[in-house]
């Protein structure tokens, strides 16, 4: 008798305990799910242009239609939060330093300057995008005469519609 008691008392106990919580929570509505409550421009600015990226194919040649003219050739990608690659309306310009070997600031004296590729009218951008590799190409002429035991740095600057502004560095040498 006396554990058949002490199960009740505990028995009542748990369920006084849960009744009292339940009735503590009331009726109000819960924690909001990731979407319910974000509006349309917080969806949005999940898919902007976060990051932008150079990617491998990027090199410095001679341009195969001018046998002495050397382009380099330009493949970078803008992301997003996610880390995806997307399209989107932006400036870009390009700068081309010699390399510093050992240094904290790697990029040396400016060699090029490319400005005012303005991609913000839809045709413009989509000359420059290419959809199967989900990045842009840009063919910029170098006017010097580069040598193929150089290092060179190329910085690349994205100013977005959103007014960010993104930069990204990659070091590169010049291929015959």
């Amino acid at each position: 008798m006396c554990v058949k008691g002490t199960i009740l008392k505990i028995f009542s106990l748990t369920n006084l305990i849960v009744l009292v919580w339940l009735l503590s929570s009331g009726c109000e509505p819960g924690r909001p799910g990731p979407y319910s409550a974000a509006s349309g421009e917080d969806i949005l600015c999940g898919y902007t242009a976060e990051g932008v990226r150079v990617i491998g194919l990027t090199e410095m040649a001679r341009d195969p239609q001018g046998a002495s003219d050397v382009m380099l050739k330009v493949y970078l990608e803008l992301v997003d939060s996610a880390g995806s690659s997307i399209k989107s309306p932006c400036k870009f310009q390009f700068e081309l330093y010699q390399f510093v070997p050992r240094s904290a600031q790697p990029k040396g004296k400016r060699l090029s300057f490319w400005s005012g590729l303005d991609l913000i009218e839809p045709g413009e951008n989509n000359i420059y995008w290419q959809d199967y590799l989900r990045a842009y190409r840009f063919d910029l002429q170098v006017d010097f005469k580069p040598s193929t035991s150089v290092t060179y740095v190329l910085e690349v600057t994205c100013h977005t519609g959103a007014g960010k502004r993104l930069s990204y560095t990659h070091q590169l040498k010049y291929s015959q």
